[in-house]
């Protein structure tokens, strides 16, 4: 496991608690250090619940389908949780938690839109040409995205479309609606 995050004393008594948080941008290092944290938990204890924390704003969708992938061959019931905000990519992985274990708190936010293209695939900006280049595996991934949406929410695929397209901003009550979530969480979960 990636050392950097073991380090710190906070986050090595979450992972005792079964507990992966992931804050901030989601880019390489951290997707990559979630799943390999997701995956040790797993084989720790195979079929014990693990807890995945979010207050994320979202990033590329290279490492989010990666870890998406993860989070959907573990053994484990995974809980995911909105801690602040899901927005983008990161209320794709709220939404593919196990189904009855996806919780958002009161004051959540979330936003559902298509990730920025120009930060693909590592989470580095990319040149007109590359662009152009990745622009036939964006758009598989994009799809990738939807299907995974409506898979997890029920919602049809083109409601998922247009909602990405256009943006879709909503709180917690909203999440559940829409099926992101499936309860709105009253107190801090204990993981």
């Amino acid at each position: 496991m990636p050392t950097e995050r073991l380090r710190d004393p906070f986050r090595e008594q979450l992972l005792e608690q079964r507990v992966v948080t992931l804050t901030g941008p989601l880019d390489d290092t951290a997707c990559a250090e979630a799943a390999a944290e997701l995956l040790h938990l797993d084989r720790a204890d195979p079929g014990r619940e693990l807890s995945l924390y979010l207050n994320s704003s979202g990033g590329a969708l290279t490492p989010l389908l990666g870890l998406v992938d993860v989070v959907r061959s573990l053994a484990c019931p995974v809980q995911t949780v909105c801690l602040g905000r899901a927005e983008r990519t990161a209320a794709v992985l709220l939404a593919v938690g196990t189904p009855g274990r996806r919780v958002v708190m009161p004051q959540a936010r979330l936003l559902l839109a298509h990730p920025d293209p120009g930060t693909e695939p590592d989470g580095h900006p990319l040149a007109a040409e590359e662009l152009m280049h990745h622009a036939d595996s964006w758009e598989r991934r994009l799809r990738a995205v939807e299907a995974l949406l409506a898979e997890a929410t029920g919602t049809s695929r083109e409601r998922v479309r247009h909602d990405l397209e256009h943006g879709l901003a909503m709180g917690a009550e909203g999440a559940v609606g829409y099926g992101l979530a499936d309860t709105i969480g009253r107190r801090p979960p204990n993981g």
